[in-house]
């Protein structure tokens, strides 16, 4: 997971325009077999989540945990940590999932100049799409009434609901 978040976070940069690199005293960047070294999972978190971020704290101590395997051989891992893995793939999961919701939300409404939709947030028009785990949609409520509800549309034009018939 800790190589997943890795090329996730590193993605992200991409997507942004950030160089995310380490640098030198004195400004040039640092290169390992004339590559320039990135960013580690420790470091890029820093530039993505805040400080006290679940999300973070929690990639944080896998970052932890994964250089004590590393370069120690423990007996075992606590029974406690289970948890915590389960948080560390959820959050991995959830995250990528908003990533990619954004893509098809926000994304397109700025670059047509809808500054008043694109995100669920007071204030913002906010047609919904609710999905299932398996992205099949479930309901869509535009202009606060709801459009779809599985199998009933809403012609939000004509003010009237009406049947799926295929």
């Amino acid at each position: 997971m800790t190589i997943a978040w890795t090329a996730l976070l590193h993605s992200h940069f991409e997507k942004q325009k950030t160089k995310y690199f380490y640098k030198k005293p004195n400004g040039r960047y640092e290169t390992i077999d004339g590559e320039l070294k990135t960013w580690e999972l420790g470091e890029s978190v820093k530039h993505v989540f805040d400080e006290n971020d679940p999300i973070r704290k929690n990639i944080e101590l896998f970052v932890k945990l994964r250089n004590k395997l590393e370069h120690r051989n423990l007996p075992g891992v606590d029974p406690e940590l289970i948890g915590e893995c389960q948080a560390l793939v959820l959050n991995f999961e959830n995250w990528l999932i908003e990533k990619a919701v954004e893509k098809i939300t926000k994304i397109p409404a700025d670059l047509f100049g809808f500054k008043d939709r694109g995100v669920i947030k007071e204030g913002k028009i906010a047609d919904i799409s609710l999905f299932d785990k398996n992205f099949e949609i479930k309901s869509v409520i535009v202009g606060g009434k709801k459009s779809y509800s599985e199998g009933i549309f809403y012609d939000s034009l004509g003010g009237s609901f009406y049947g799926n018939h295929s």
